[in-house]
């Protein structure tokens, strides 16, 4: 079919299909950032009993600005649910000495939570993993809330939906610095997730604009 084209409809196609794709991933980004920015609208249940932070790379041993966030989130709420846990969620990366859940742990206690209410998850290496090995920890009648980053929250519900796990969401702002990367970067995994939805689209969307055309 192609080889009975024009080097100028071969053109206009190639155009088509980039503009097509180029349109279709800003709205898609758009509206992410959107929702994104809306979770940090939900509030906390009036009922937990684990309260779950979802870990982050952590430098030298210290925590960064955006997993701070996450766990200054979940000290406030932890405030009026004192009778909750806190499970810190991640493994040990890129030849660390400590695991990003015993210094999330370190960093809680520093700012008050109690030893005894902190429950480290050490083997975690993606969010994937974070929900599977943290609901091991946890009994299947408890109220949970996952803390997390508001740029990570609908990829991490996903997960959590596929693995069949009716927890709450609440999500933290992300220092506006780190926004553009970290944003980008999980609409990139949500692409990689579901590429298929996103391939379906962008085809229907070229059928319907070369029928218009």
């Amino acid at each position: 079919m192609l080889k009975n084209l024009s080097i100028q409809s071969v053109s206009w196609l190639s155009s088509l299909v980039v503009a097509t794709i180029d349109a279709l991933s800003t709205f898609n980004l758009i509206l992410f950032c959107i929702f994104s920015c809306c979770t940090r609208l939900q509030k906390c249940p009036t009922t937990v009993q684990d309260f779950l932070v979802l870990g982050a790379a952590v430098k030298h041993g210290q925590v960064p600005p955006v997993l701070a966030t996450r766990l200054d989130k979940a000290i406030n709420c932890w405030k009026t649910h004192q009778s909750a846990k806190i499970i810190v969620s991640g493994g040990i990366v890129q030849k660390a000495k400590e695991s990003e859940a015993e210094v999330m742990a370190a960093y809680l206690i520093a700012h008050g939570i109690p030893a005894r209410k902190i429950i480290c998850e050490t083997q975690a290496l993606n969010t994937w993993q974070n929900l599977t090995f943290a609901r091991q920890l946890i009994k299947p009648q408890e109220t949970v809330v996952v803390v997390t980053s508001d740029f990570h929250v609908l990829r991490a519900r996903a997960y959590a939906r596929k693995m069949g796990l009716n927890w709450s969401f609440i999500s933290s702002k992300t220092p506006w610095r780190y926004c553009p990367l970290t944003f980008i970067r999980d609409y990139l995994g949500i692409i990689r997730d579901h590429w298929w939805v996103f391939c379906g689209s962008t085809l229907l969307l070229l059928l319907v604009e070369f029928i218009l055309k």
